[in-house]
């Protein structure tokens, strides 16, 4: 399964890696920006992107609306520090897959991707 990290931090990025990998994933990915994911989508198509929300250039909000107008069945874990119940993004009609909290939760990621499989 080719995997997709989306986050402007390059340390979260290397840390959910980490995690995924130590859950015996190996084909994963990253992108430091909404416009990089949209170009790695279209390279590797991730079966699962896990997308942060707020980042430079384009948010997660608009990538995953981009992504997913193309790549519909693409599964999108949007991953925040803030609380989703919050943001716009609970509101939207967005078909995100699930969602994450940083910190990451090891048994939180494994369920999501057990789920997925």
């Amino acid at each position: 399964m080719n995997i997709l990290i989306v986050n402007d931090s390059k340390l979260l990025r290397e840390v959910l890696k980490t995690m995924l990998e130590s859950l015996g994933y190996t084909s994963i990915f990253e992108a430091a920006n909404g416009m990089e994911a949209i170009t790695k989508t279209h390279a590797v198509k991730p079966e699962i992107i896990f997308m942060n929300l707020i980042m430079p250039e384009m948010d997660g909000y608009e990538a995953t609306k981009e992504i997913l107008g193309t790549y519909a069945a693409t599964k999108i874990v949007m991953m925040s520090t803030s609380s989703f119940s919050e943001t716009p993004l609970s509101k939207s009609n967005l078909n995100i897959y699930d969602y994450v909290s940083i910190p990451f939760n090891k048994n939180r990621i494994k369920k999501i991707l057990n789920e997925k499989d």
